[in-house]
């Protein structure tokens, strides 16, 4: 039976217990579709031995010694697709975050793909199949049912197992330090920090000029803001079309305003409404220099766009050998910029294992040094000099 810590005193004697653990499992489960943080309802932690669930919903309840436990650099935190956890932690915790162990990212150097899911590494690795329909319950509601309290404590339990598996897998692939740095990279503090004024850039709008660019800065970082103080989500307080309306339309004054098919002459008239004005004009007055840009993209000639899908398939080549994910390898970005700037591109795929495993022979192909050739129902890496 698993055990629920509803007390602070029980969360500190779990931990307590386990301090000199090398490792630990570590599960949330959270509902966020009405708040601007994710709700974080329950934390699952794991050893070998042991699991509890905490209560972080409980009366009284401090969730120091946990953050404390999370903060430890001699303690691996082990997760599965660790990103949204991370967020919730981020957010709430007085410490900083260390020590991750992400299954989701350590099965890419293990030929599972790019996003598998755990029940999937469960019923591959441990040979066993997890109901994962509580998933979609609600969390807040107490109390939890069984089924709840055992698909959360499975959480953690299967992966101990995991993590046990993997890590040994990788030792014996000498991947383990690929995987270790490239979670040390993806899951940096910056990651879950975000700047209002940054929040423009999470809503798409076609061949917008400058003026229009500034306006809807101005417009989502006020949002921002206004949503976190209320802690609702962006959208509910304000829609992505609202937005880009006004932005758009540069309206300067309510009539105008009032006429944008997403703002009726009653909102218009409203204070919300004279707040819209005021933000545009005060992104009006910005000096130039200071409004954002969109990234000019630059179209690849006919011989580049050849050089990139030979690329694509040598990564997907590659890769298979190596039975690695292509994109922990290289994403489409690093193609591109490999197949324009070549040797002087900046890009992880030209350093460390990644240039072993694909750089170096992706330069080689492109200075003519290797070819591709389909040979027994296979594409295969064909030295120049031996063709012909």
């Amino acid at each position: 039976m698993t055990n629920i810590l509803t007390k602070t005193i029980e969360i500190e004697k779990f931990i307590e217990r386990h301090q000199s653990e090398k490792w630990l499992t570590v599960d949330t489960e959270f509902v966020r579709e009405k708040t601007f943080y994710p709700e974080l309802c329950l934390i699952q932690l794991g050893t070998c031995n042991e699991s509890v669930l905490i209560d972080p919903l409980a009366k009284g309840i401090d969730l120091t010694s946990f953050w404390k436990l999370m903060n430890n650099q001699n303690i691996t935190k082990v997760l599965h697709a660790a990103a949204q956890d991370l967020e919730i932690f981020y957010h709430l915790s007085p410490f900083s975050i260390h020590n991750i162990f992400d299954t989701q990212i350590a099965a890419q150097a293990l030929g599972y793909g790019e996003s598998i899911g755990y029940d999937r590494l469960v019923e591959d690795v441990c040979n066993v199949k997890i109901d994962k329909t509580s998933r979609y319950t609600d969390w807040r509601l107490r109390p939890l049912s069984e089924i709840q309290i055992q698909y959360a404590a499975a959480d953690v339990t299967w992966l101990c197992l995991i993590y046990e598996n993997f890590k040994q897998r990788l030792k014996e692939k000498k991947r383990l330090s690929w995987i270790l740095e490239e979670i040390d990279n993806q899951y940096t503090p910056e990651r879950f920090k975000s700047s209002p004024y940054e929040a423009w850039k999470r809503i798409k709008v076609r061949n917008p000029r400058r003026q229009q660019l500034v306006i809807l800065q101005e417009l989502a970082a006020w949002r921002d803001i206004e949503a976190r103080a209320r802690n609702i989500p962006r959208r509910h307080f304000i829609k992505d079309e609202t937005l880009i309306d006004i932005a758009m339309l540069v309206p300067r004054d309510v009539k105008t305003l009032g006429e944008i098919r997403s703002i009726s002459p009653k909102h218009a008239a409203s204070p919300q409404g004279q707040k819209f004005l005021e933000l545009v004009e005060k992104a009006l007055h910005r000096p130039k220099e200071s409004w954002p840009t969109l990234k000019r993209i630059t179209r690849p000639t006919e011989s580049t766009k050849t050089a990139i899908e030979l690329l694509k398939t040598l990564l997907k080549v590659l890769a298979q050998d190596n039975q690695l994910t292509p994109h922990l390898i290289a994403d489409n970005d690093d193609i591109i910029k490999l197949a324009t700037q070549q040797e002087k591109a900046d890009i992880p795929c030209l350093k460390g294992w990644r240039y072993e495993v694909f750089g170096k022979h992706a330069l080689d192909l492109l200075n003519g040094k290797i070819s591709l050739a389909y040979h027994k129902g296979k594409i295969e890496l064909v030295s120049i000099s031996l063709i012909g």
